[in-house]
């Protein structure tokens, strides 16, 4: 009897971590959002892999919270490290078909992760034609 007990409980031992390693998150990532300066409330910051610096794997996208804030975490995705196109996509207004801006950076995920990364999405200026200089 007291045997089966110390068969499951190192069987438990080394099984329990075992176990445990899958549920963190390797290279962790998080940051915000701005829209003009001001937290974005609705959109989302999709990561892929930059296949033309030799880093390949799966693309992850992020939700935005409320807050502007950002966490492969809370997603419970994983980064892989190395250079990384972003595709940052803000939903400005409310609406049936709401309005989006997007704007596209590169960041590079260190092993480990990263929890400082901002971005500051802005709209594109419209040129006025009495902007540009004409050819005469």
């Amino acid at each position: 009897m007291i045997k089966r007990y110390r068969v499951l409980a190192i069987a438990a031992a080394v099984l329990v971590p075992l176990g445990l390693t899958g549920c963190g998150v390797k290279n962790r990532v998080s940051g915000r959002v701005t829209f003009e300066g001001r937290p974005a409330q609705w959109g989302y910051v999709q990561f892929t892999p930059n296949l033309d610096k030799g880093n390949d794997g799966p693309s992850v996208t992020l939700k935005l919270r409320e807050d502007g804030q950002f966490s492969s975490a809370w997603d419970r995705k994983p980064m892989k490290p190395g250079q990384h196109k972003v595709l940052v996509s803000v939903v400005t207004a409310a609406g049936p078909t709401p309005p989006t801006v997007e704007r596209r950076f590169e960041v590079t995920i260190p092993e480990g992760g990263t929890t400082d990364l901002n971005f500051d999405v802005k709209r594109k200026r419209t040129r006025r034609p009495q902007d540009s200089e004409m050819d005469e």
